[in-house]
């Protein structure tokens, strides 16, 4: 027997994120015929007109070749972050204090974070985690809004460097005043999907349609799953 001349349909589907080195039309329009299904937005990264520009090339590369290329706005969400340091790193040493801050730091040995909502949910034996998992605290108290820790495993700490506290639900809202704007935009953009970060529990999502159905649009909302605390919801 043959083989069958129907082609099998292509589930899976390609996202590309569009960025500084990829948003030019002669990039874009290379993308879209190497297979681009979808042009994902980081709305974590450029400012607004940027994304106007990059949401144009990508509607006139799709026209180009003949065939639908659909956006995907990706809010930031609420990104914890390590704040600014006086040098370019803060060496953080096996066995050494720190202090967790929610402000500005002032002393040598204290780390900022971007949310005070953090240091004041620590509690004593949490894990915090910076700079994607490289650096791992260990909580020992929490006082006037300052969180004393000690170093479980040391290195180098860069400035805006993610943080994260496994198995610690935190009190932070689903969408920032940055994702607002950025929904507003997207809603301009004429996306066809919103991709939210960092969601923890279904109200999460609820949020973020409600605020879409205030700008009468109802595109539909993708769930990113990055807390562990979204996985023990069902």
């Amino acid at each position: 027997m043959g083989r069958s001349s129907v082609s099998p349909v292509r589930r899976t589907r390609i996202v590309c994120t569009i960025g500084p080195s990829s948003s030019s039309p002669h990039v874009l329009r290379a993308m879209v015929g190497a297979g681009m299904d979808v042009a994902r937005l980081n709305f974590s990264h450029g400012d607004a007109q940027t994304h106007r520009e990059a949401a144009a090339n990508v509607r006139e590369a799709a026209e180009a070749a003949g065939r639908p290329i659909a956006l995907l706005g990706d809010l930031q969400g609420p990104k914890i972050r390590t704040g600014s340091l006086e040098t370019s790193f803060q060496r953080l040493v096996r066995g050494r204090p720190v202090v967790l801050v929610g402000g500005h730091r002032e002393e040598p040995n204290q780390i900022e974070v971007s949310h005070k909502e953090l240091v004041q949910a620590l509690r004593p034996g949490d894990r915090v985690l910076l700079d994607d998992g490289r650096i791992e605290l260990s909580v020992r108290g929490v006082q006037d809004g300052r969180a004393e820790a000690s170093v479980v495993r040391g290195g180098l700490l860069g400035e805006r460097k993610g943080v994260s506290v496994p198995g610690r639900p935190l009190p932070m809202p689903a969408l920032t005043e940055k994702d607002l704007s950025d929904l507003k935009l997207a809603v301009e953009l004429g996306v066809d999907y919103i991709a939210l970060s960092f969601v923890r529990r279904p109200e999460d999502l609820l949020a973020c349609q409600q605020h879409l159905s205030g700008l009468n649009c109802s595109v539909p909302v993708i769930a990113k799953l990055e807390k562990l605390e979204a996985s023990r919801r069902t």
